[in-house]
């Protein structure tokens, strides 16, 4: 694997932004469409 990918503090960077809730399945959907157009 390359190494950015086993290195938590990037990938916690790289997803600060994206929030996602154990209960929302719409509203996790939508906010990874979202984040994943914003990046």
């Amino acid at each position: 694997y390359p190494r950015e990918l086993l290195e938590n503090s990037k990938l916690d960077d790289l997803y600060s932004g994206l929030e996602m809730s154990p209960d929302s399945y719409l509203e996790n959907v939508l906010n990874l469409t979202t984040f994943g157009t914003d990046y």
